[in-house]
């Protein structure tokens, strides 16, 4: 299994970092990391990220909100390939105009483990706020 740091990173007197501790934790973390990162940002993948925050300016048609999902789909079967993308919505807040709602509901192929992450993106600040995951 790969390790990856908690996030906001602590120390932990064994490893440097404490690592995350739990497989769901993991898979999150390399499913956020994945959506954040910006194609060329990767320095041994130029083509690694979905980069959603180069999506802040563009309007908010259907046509926009499916190249969101056909992103992501995309993006998750090339490189997170032990992943099963179950759905993927991607729509307008009902509580804030700026913000756009995204949920990822996947399962983890090996161990048949569900769950659901949901993501805003605020188009005006380009915040991004990760709300509560659930298994489904």
């Amino acid at each position: 299994m790969i390790f990856a740091p908690t996030i906001p990173l602590q120390f932990d007197d064994t490893y440097g970092y404490e690592n995350v501790q739990s497989l769901q934790e993991l898979v999150r973390f390399h499913l956020t990391n994945l959506i954040l990162t910006n194609p060329g940002e990767k320095i041994t993948d130029s083509n690694y990220g979905v980069g959603i925050r180069r999506y802040l300016f563009e309007n908010r048609t259907s046509e926009t909100f499916s190249n969101i999902k056909g992103a992501i789909q995309t993006q998750v079967e090339k490189y997170l390939t032990y992943l099963t993308l179950s759905k993927v919505s991607v729509t307008n807040s009902s509580l804030n105009e700026n913000l756009i709602n995204i949920k990822l509901f996947y399962r983890v192929n090996d161990i048949s483990e569900s769950d659901v992450l949901n993501i805003d993106l605020n188009l005006e600040t380009g915040a991004t706020v990760f709300g509560n995951t659930t298994s489904y």
